[in-house]
């Protein structure tokens, strides 16, 4: 386990409680402890899916798909960062063709990961960033060349 200090805000009160991160057999664990006891809950991630569960009720979440979002704000082919982050994975490379919703790098800001997609279908011309960089909000991270089918569609 590897822990970490959360704090929970409801109704104005405030609550501290330490959080601690398991992966297991393709599960994420977390175990809550706080001053009124502690508890776990279980993740599961697939695709745009996330299943959570108590062991006794289980919830499903379906992440919004961005990519239509990013298509109409990227149209330059400029792949930006939204937020201020250290890059912490590259998965895209030059010369590289990529499908729409392709996972080209993850950025990471407050120990969240975010994942970076293609906006577009087409090809990565070139990577403005390296692993372990330091980005900024708006900042350019790679170049993207769409495809000549998805110039068309739009």
């Amino acid at each position: 386990y590897s822990a970490q200090d959360a704090e929970l805000e409801r109704e104005g009160k405030r609550t501290r409680f330490a959080v601690h991160r398991q992966e297991q057999d393709g599960q994420t664990i977390w175990q809550l402890d706080g001053p009124d006891g502690s508890g776990a809950l279980v993740t599961v991630c697939s695709g745009q899916t996330i299943w959570v569960s108590d062991h006794q009720t289980s919830w499903q979440f379906h992440l919004a798909d961005s990519t239509k979002q990013d298509r109409e704000a990227q149209a330059d082919g400029q792949v930006r960062a939204a937020m201020s982050a250290i890059v912490s994975q590259i998965s895209a490379t030059a010369g590289q063709t990529v499908s729409a919703g392709d996972k080209l790098m993850v950025l990471e800001a407050m120990k969240m990961e975010h994942p970076v997609l293609a906006p577009v279908s087409g090809r990565i011309d070139q990577l403005e960033v390296q692993t372990g960089e330091p980005v900024s909000d708006g900042q350019t991270l790679c170049c993207l060349i769409p495809d000549e089918d998805e110039e068309a569609a739009e």
